[in-house]
Order: C-alpha cells, then sequence, then structure tokens
C-alpha cells in the first residue's frame, strides 16, 4: 500500500534524494514535468486544444515551465503566463524560462501583460495550474489571488500540478485556491488531496 504523506514529510524526501543519492533537483523536476505532459497530452489528444500554463516563480513554477517546454516540442498552441518577472524567479524556475524565450514560446507576466494574460487563460481550453507548491504557510496573496480567481472563473479545464495552488498542510476553506479538475501529483501522494476539507478542490487525482 502507498503510504500518504504531509507536504513536509515530502519536502525532506525530496531533500534526501538530492543531498543522500545525488539526484539534482533538475532531474527530479525534469521527470516530473515529462510525466506530467505525458498525462496531459493523453487526455487532449486534440491538435486545436489551446494551453495555458501558469507558474509562479519557485519549484512549481519550474515544473509547470517544463510540461510547457515538452507541450511547445510537439508544436502543441501554449502560452505560459508568469505571476512573475525574470528576476524573481527562483534559479530553476528562471533557468526554464530563458529556455522558453529562446524556443519562442509566448510568454507573459501577470503584472505587466495582465489583459493579455487574462485573455490567454479565459480562451485556454486547458489551464496547467503550477502557480504555488506545497511550501505555502498562508492564504495565498497578490499576484497569486487574482490569478487563482481569473482561472477559477476561466472556463477551461483546469490541471494543477503537484496539489491546487492554494492548498497546503494548513489549508482553511477560505484561502483563495484553484478548482481543479484533476491534480497530478509528484512522488507519494499528499495527505492533503485526500482530506474532506480539501478534496472536492482537487478533482480527480493522478
Amino acid at each position: 500500500m502507498t503510504s500518504l504523506v504531509t507536504s513536509a514529510e515530502m519536502a525532506r524526501i525530496d531533500s534526501e534524494t538530492q543531498t543522500t543519492y545525488g539526484v539534482p533537483a533538475v532531474a527530479l523536476m525534469e521527470g516530473a514535468g515529462i510525466g506530467a505532459w505525458q498525462t496531459i497530452a493523453s487526455r487532449f489528444p486534440q491538435s486545436d486544444s489551446k494551453f495555458v500554463f501558469v507558474a509562479g516563480k519557485g519549484h512549481n513554477g519550474g515544473d509547470a515551465l517544463v510540461v510547457a517546454r515538452h507541450c511547445w516540442h510537439e508544436r502543441r498552441s501554449g502560452t505560459v503566463v508568469l505571476s512573475a518577472d525574470a528576476q524573481e524567479l527562483s534559479d530553476l524556475a528562471r533557468t526554464h524560462a530563458s529556455a522558453l524565450r529562446k524556443l519562442g514560446m509566448p510568454l507573459l507576466i501577470w503584472s505587466g501583460d495582465n489583459e493579455a494574460a487574462r485573455t490567454a487563460i479565459n480562451e485556454a481550453s486547458v489551464v496547467v495550474d503550477g502557480l504555488l507548491g506545497t511550501g505555502l504557510s498562508g492564504p495565498a496573496r497578490e499576484p497569486a489571488e487574482g490569478i487563482i480567481h481569473t482561472v477559477n472563473s476561466s472556463g477551461g479545464f483546469i490541471v494543477s500540478l503537484d496539489l491546487p495552488s492554494g492548498g497546503g498542510d494548513e489549508w482553511r476553506p477560505d484561502w483563495p485556491t484553484i478548482r481543479a479538475n484533476l491534480t497530478i501529483t509528484f512522488g507519494l501522494p499528499k495527505l492533503l488531496l485526500f482530506l474532506p476539507r480539501l478534496r472536492r478542490c482537487a478533482g480527480e487525482i493522478h
């Protein structure tokens, strides 16, 4: 039987994977992104599907950017919406964002391209949520809160990476949270996804 873990326990496992066994974070992120894209692409094989990848500044955003790159490599229609500009991104997220720019994939920054970002999200067939990860320790604040509300009202099929953005081990029902149709979780399944108070936000769990 597979164990359920808290977000904090999964973070410790990730850390041990890197420090004890020498698997770099970039390799873990790439593996997670490839697997997520394969799942998404199998659900949406239609060539006319429009994908939007919402990426935060941390590792969850990096995951979304890896997924976006594999989408772009397959010549699918995709746009990235970044919650922050380049200097605010983590090192890994910045690296993946730079690669996407060089590949020619459209990248919009929420604060600077707000109207275009909102339009892209509202016109998407599929919104891939990589906004906030398991490290969240309080309710989402701006700009994440505004992005969450926009995604939830978009009408597209929402796929969350690892967990719905806005969730966390200390989650409360009044926290702004993505309401996903599908959550693709990485590593061991997260306990919080199966608790009644957050279960309705996770959709199908893969």
